[in-house]
């Protein structure tokens, strides 16, 4: 379904997939049910202002002098990566079915208003990143990036309800990223090891095809 994508693609299609969709909402629900059970790495004291300045160019140019691998000090939120939801894992892996590699799981956070995490580039971890990523109202949350190939900043503002993004992490290009939000906005992050993005072949595809359609046949 999503096919070599470069360093950055927006999978929209995501969005009408219910049983994703259920599973996800799920996860909000009980976020916001133990909040209590949440690492808390959020003050309250923040300004916007403040988490502003800490995903703008010039923060991005003064963390370029080296390289920013997580930005676990630069940030205000909360994690919840206790928690378990093998349900919306399993469907993550339908998704990507028909693609060679694993899927583990990456950061789960929640950001209140005012929360945000730094410029970073993940680069102690290669792989391809999905991130489902949900935010109450439209236009107050972003996710940003530096765009390797056109050398510009590109900022992606979340729509209301839940979003979908994937970027690549190499050896050889840093992609610097961060998150801003100005509301609640529950984050999943899902580390794709893929290898080169490249699917099953078109003639694995239709063999396995043959196969379900001979099972189904089987069955009725």
């Amino acid at each position: 379904m999503i096919g070599i994508l470069g360093f950055y693609k927006e999978i929209n299609d995501l969005r009408y997939n219910a049983p994703l969709i259920y599973g996800l909402d799920r996860v909000a629900e009980t976020v916001k049910e133990r909040k209590e059970d949440c690492t808390n790495m959020y003050d309250p004291e923040v300004t916007f202002d403040y988490a502003k300045s800490r995903v703008s160019e010039e923060a991005l140019k003064e963390a370029q002098k080296g390289d920013v691998e997580v930005a676990t000090k630069d940030s205000n939120l909360f994690t919840f990566d206790n928690f378990s939801f093998n349900t919306v894992s399993e469907e993550v892996g339908k998704v990507f079915k028909g693609y060679k590699g694993g899927i583990g799981l990456s950061g789960r956070i929640w950001y209140p208003p005012a929360g945000y995490m730094g410029w970073h580039t993940n680069s102690n971890s290669t792989g391809y990143r999905l991130y489902c990523s949900h935010s109450a109202v439209g236009g107050a949350s972003f996710f940003r990036f530096f765009d390797p190939i056109n050398k510009e900043i590109v900022t992606s503002w979340d729509e209301p309800g839940w979003n979908f993004r994937m970027f690549h992490v190499n050896e050889d290009v840093n992609f610097w990223h961060c998150v801003y939000s100005e509301t609640d906005r529950i984050s999943i992050g899902y580390n794709l090891n893929l290898g080169d993005v490249s699917p099953s072949s078109d003639k694995e595809q239709e063999q396995e095809q043959e196969q379900e359609q001979e099972q189904e046949q089987e069955q009725e």
